[in-house]
């Protein structure tokens, strides 16, 4: 019956071969080729725990048989019951020394243990045994990747392709190993193979879109990391994967969606609730951010990051005691919590509490953290130190927190680019292009370096009646950039100066449009994303009706406050005093130039001048922007809106001063700023 059963299994009749050995079964129960020659029907028409049942019966009815062992190892495996497998797998080699498909399997069972140093040399005896097996090659690159050696995994990867050069996994792997060793140029074309072999695969869209975007080539990275979400053969994980990036780099729209469509594959999984709820704030949905939230919290009350979220949104709303009280609920959840120590310090405004500065600085002394941990509480215990008034202890962990969190900055690569938008944007540039552009006067403008003042200024105009706040808006660097994509791939500032009447205006009017949504039918909206500056030749272009209100501070009270915050990879210049003399200097070269050619109308407002004379400044802003005068401006810190840049907490205060001068504290320390800002000789006034 059995050499029945096994015939009818060849032929490929499941049905009758399963009757056979079930009729073996019945005579005999504990027949152990029976029971395993079952498991395997169960284990090829999916039903793996069936299978792993039958065949435990099978060892333990005739434990000497190596394969028995082996195809119990593969159904435990598929269960993910690792170490189960793993012992299967051993038991086969003690039985049957030699079998490189049972080493194989047994470094893969170790590496998803995450044991991947006692995996790395049952690949090796497997490839010594089997030199031309593919597959062990590409596992043996993957544990060496996971063990930290990203060579030795690429000349893996390198032998397995060689050896299976249509395999998507080895491909896929090599790829991403080589974006390990930020080989980004080699990495790419690999990616593009592994695409062109499985082009309906999620992972290979999100690896080659991941490393388009290491290689700054945004655009049509974004468009892979786009694509994932619609991918036919993708999974939640990828999805996830893929909103991450995107809302690593401001494409906070595309990282909703690529969430949504990871809830809408597993609608149980919280902290893609909590990453969507988090994009919804980025994007100014409070609202609805806080919805998620407290939903999510019914579900799991003691969810950290979801209390951590729901204090920012409370202070993104101004309810700063209701923050309070979510941080507190999340260190007595978890002592140890970072993000909850440094939230709660920016909900009180860094005022001064004793006990929280010193466990800060307890744990920012004790080595345990990660730089990502380490480098955001270091910030904020030392602007609370600043608060207490300890200048100098505050400095120390001022500087080490922008240490650890420093990405590369390029100050001639900077420099070069400012060259090419001088160079593109030329007095004949506007003379040559008269009557180019949409002529509203709903946009706004506020820019300059970052904490210079442009937060309190918008909260001044949002304060009138024909005002909305739209903060800081990355429509423009969006936008250009999908120009940049229709011009031969050119990039800005150069797509702009190959670019037509058509669609330099198609480009302002879908600007306009997007204000429009956010105006709530108010005639103007403000834009107060500070680096805008570097495209003011795009919107003199564009939006030539356009109001622009340049907020000016002295340079190293500016300077200073920006190495005193937290700032993301998008300001990789803010990490190193030197590197932001370098910067300032080359923005204030750039608006020297726009002074000199650009036609629009540019407001210059100086912080010290607006704290100092607070109703004239409003006054003079007011009748600049062609609004009528309305004294809820001068009561800035009484309108409700949510706020989400650096100043959310200052900006609900009445105007105060103590932030003029702010770098006399610090004087001892700026030799290298000064220096790179030219004031060696004597102080600048501006």
């Amino acid at each position: 019956m059995l050499a029945q059963g096994l015939q009818f299994q060849r032929m490929g009749d499941a049905l009758r071969a399963r009757q056979s050995f079930e009729e073996v079964l019945e005579k005999d129960p504990r027949n152990p080729d029976g029971l395993h020659l079952l498991g395997l029907l169960e284990a090829q028409a999916g039903r793996i725990a069936e299978a792993a049942a039958l065949m435990q019966k099978a060892v333990a009815s005739n434990p000497k048989i190596p394969f028995y062992h082996y195809n119990l190892g593969n159904a435990l495996h598929r269960l993910g019951r690792y170490e189960e497998a793993a012992n299967a797998f051993e038991q086969t080699l003690r039985l049957q020394p030699g079998i490189p498909e049972a080493l194989c399997n047994l470094g893969n069972a170790l590496s998803a243990q995450g044991r991947h140093a006692e995996a790395i040399p049952q690949y090796e005896k497997a490839i010594g045994l089997r030199p031309d097996y593919a597959d062990a090659h590409n596992n043996l690159g993957g544990a060496l990747l996971a063990n930290g050696d990203a060579e030795g995994a690429v000349a893996a990867y390198r032998r397995a392709i060689q050896l299976a050069p249509d395999s998507f996994a080895a491909r896929n792997s090599l790829g991403n190993a080589l974006m390990a060793l930020a080989r980004f140029d080699e990495a790419v074309p690999e990616l593009r193979q592994a695409l062109e072999l499985q082009p309906r695969r999620a992972e290979a869209m999100l690896s080659l879109g991941k490393a388009l975007l290491l290689k700054e080539e945004q655009g049509e990275a974004l468009r892979w990391l786009t694509a994932v979400r619609e991918a036919p053969e993708g999974d939640s994980a990828a999805c996830i994967n893929a909103g991450d990036l995107l809302s690593r780099v401001g494409q906070h729209a595309e990282a909703e969606a690529a969430y949504r469509r990871a809830l809408a594959r597993d609608a149980g999984d919280l902290g893609v609730r909590v990453s969507l709820a988090a994009t919804l704030a980025r994007q100014g949905a409070y609202t609805e951010a806080e919805g998620q939230l407290r939903e999510l919290l019914t579900s799991d009350s003691e969810h950290p990051e979801a209390l951590l979220w729901l204090g920012r949104v409370c202070m993104n709303l101004g309810r700063f005691d209701e923050a309070v009280q979510l941080y507190r609920r999340g260190l007595d959840l978890k002592p140890s919590a970072v993000g909850a120590r440094v939230g709660l310090l920016q909900a009180r405004g860094y005022d001064v509490d004793t006990e929280l500065v010193e466990e800060m600085r307890q744990l920012a002394e004790n080595g345990k953290l990660s730089p990502n941990q380490a480098g955001p509480l270091n910030l904020t215990l030392a602007r609370a130190l600043d608060a207490e008034g300890r200048y100098e202890e505050a400095f120390q962990h001022f500087e080490r927190g922008n240490r650890l969190q420093a990405a590369e900055f390029d100050p001639e690569e900077h420099r070069t680019l400012i060259d090419r938008i001088i160079s593109t944007f030329s007095a004949e540039f506007f003379a040559t292009r008269p009557g180019w552009g949409n002529d509203s006067r709903m946009p706004i403008l506020i820019l300059g370096m970052p904490r210079s003042g442009t937060t309190l200024v918008e909260q001044i105009l949002a304060s009138h009646r024909d005002v909305t706040a739209g903060g800081e808006l990355a429509y423009l660097e969006e936008l250009s950039r999908q120009l940049a994509e229709e011009i031969d791939e050119l990039e800005y500032p150069e797509a702009v100066g190959a670019a037509s009447k058509a669609q330099v205006e198609a480009l302002g009017d879908e600007y306009l449009r997007r204000l429009t949504v956010l105006s709530k039918g108010l005639p103007r909206v403000t834009d107060k994303l500070p680096h805008n500056f570097m495209r003011l030749g795009l919107v003199a272009l564009s939006l030539p009706a356009a109001k622009v209100i340049h907020l000016r501070r002295h340079p190293l009270d500016t300077c200073l406050s920006i190495y005193f915050q937290n700032f993301d990879r998008g300001h990789a210049y803010s990490w190193d005093l030197t590197h932001l003399g370098d910067y300032y200097r080359e923005y204030e070269r750039l608006m020297a130039h726009w002074r000199r050619v650009s036609p629009l109308k540019m407001l210059e407002l100086q912080y010290e001048e607006l704290v100092a004379n607070q109703e004239q400044k409003t006054r003079e802003l007011l009748e600049f922007c062609g609004l009528p005068w309305d004294s809820r401006c001068l009561r800035f810190w009484e309108t409700e809106r949510a706020v989400d840049t650096a100043s959310l907490w200052q900006v609900r205060q009445p105007m105060y001063s103590r932030s003029v001068e702010r770098w006399r504290h610090y004087e001892t320390h700026l030799g290298p700023l000064k220096k790179a800002l030219g004031l060696e000789e004597g102080e600048r006034k501006d």
